[in-house]
């Protein structure tokens, strides 16, 4: 599985665990849900730039606009360096046990090895 799956399938997680209750939260999680597109056709920064609009925008102080900023800044791990493995798999370990203790199960993850 690559990284942009798995945010889209943390995205889909916290929607399902958390519910999503505003419009700023549901953009933030299709845009997670758009992640593997962007990758495909190469533009990554129109996605990241996208999201921190919406971020800017809706200032979502609840627990669920905090996940969704956690797993954003999950998502751009990588994005200005080359694909750090060890790292993106120690960033995954800490976003997974914070998902945890906020009652959010994740499926278990294939090593991450790419976008």
């Amino acid at each position: 599985m690559g990284l942009c799956e798995a945010v889209r399938e943390i995205a889909e997680a916290i929607s399902a665990s958390k519910g999503i209750t505003t419009s700023g939260e549901r953009l933030v999680v299709e845009l997670f849900r758009l992640m593997p597109l962007y990758r495909d056709i190469g533009n990554l920064n129109a996605w990241e730039t996208a999201l921190q609009d919406v971020f800017a925008e809706a200032d979502d102080q609840s627990d669920v606009g905090y996940l969704l900023e956690r797993v954003f800044a999950f998502g751009r791990y990588n994005m200005y360096a080359a694909f750090d493995v060890d790292g993106t798999e120690r960033a995954l370990g800490a976003l997974r046990s914070m998902l945890s203790e906020n009652g959010i199960p994740l499926p278990s993850a294939t090593r991450l090895t790419s976008w």
